[in-house]
């Protein structure tokens, strides 16, 4: 087994170009990084996570899988997710579908940690920016009466645009009016991942540890009440500890 297929999966995209997709933080390469992909590998993922690589191969290789088939092979039409709204050379825009979209490009950050900004206030509405590549997806939540009333999402750069079709399975535009392709598949997808933290599942992996663990604490508290006051409670609430610790464990096995 080459340290290629020992640490990613490669990806033959729509474009024809190739990359791959690292196992451990679902970052990616195009082939020209090849050697950077295997140099760079995370090794402190595999002990901040307690596995090993065989292991956290397994467990990531569904999600792999999927994410691979999805950007080889994209089936959902661009037009069902995305309307243009500006026609401007300087910046551009489209309009994301706001109610049950095919797909929703926030879902973005349940993969990478793109750099956030909010802005909110009493009585006025939250406006939302994830930045990515050339550009950022922005969430308005509308609050009150009028055009500020009314939530919306928009997706600004045609990177950022073109990255969120091939990460998500949407099929891309061949042309879009002002603004030709600058990159190759695989290099969207690098760029993506470029200007994104990568490994959000380790950062979600330590808060559930660390709510179970306060948790337990709570828990531990509660049950020492409970002996010292003779009750009858003790061996449920034993029983509820134990509950927590197993729960606490398969946590951390994910």
């Amino acid at each position: 087994m080459s340290k290629r297929d020992k640490y990613g999966w490669g990806i033959d995209f729509p474009d024809g170009s190739r990359g791959f997709i690292s196992y451990t933080d679902l970052k990616f390469f195009t082939e020209e990084f090849e050697e950077e992909f295997v140099l760079c590998q995370p090794h402190e993922f595999l002990k901040i996570y307690n596995m090993s690589l065989p292991a956290l191969i397994t467990a990531h290789s569904s999600l792999i899988k999927n994410l691979k088939e999805r950007i080889e092979y994209p089936k959902v039409e661009f037009g069902s997710c995305f309307r243009r709204m500006s026609n401007s050379s300087e910046e551009l825009v489209y309009s994301h579908k706001f109610k049950n979209p095919p797909v929703d490009v926030l879902d973005i950050n349940k993969f990478y940690m793109p750099k956030k900004e909010v802005s909110s206030g009493m009585f006025s509405p939250r406006m939302e920016h994830y930045y990515l590549c050339d550009g950022e997806i922005y969430y308005h939540m509308g609050y009150g009466f009028g055009p500020q009333g009314k939530s919306f999402i928009q997706v600004k750069g045609e990177i950022a645009l073109r990255a969120l079709c091939l990460f998500f399975g949407i099929k891309q535009p061949n042309h879009i009016k002002g603004y030709p392709k600058k990159l190759k598949d695989s290099e969207i997808l690098y760029e993506l991942t470029e200007t994104v933290a990568v490994g959000p599942q380790l950062n979600t992996t330590q808060e559930i540890l660390g709510t179970w663990h306060y948790l337990n604490t709570l828990l531990e508290i509660r049950l020492q009440e409970v002996k010292k006051a003779g009750g009858t409670m003790g061996h449920k609430v034993g029983s509820l500890k134990d509950q927590q610790i197993k729960l606490r464990e398969l946590f951390k096995s994910l």
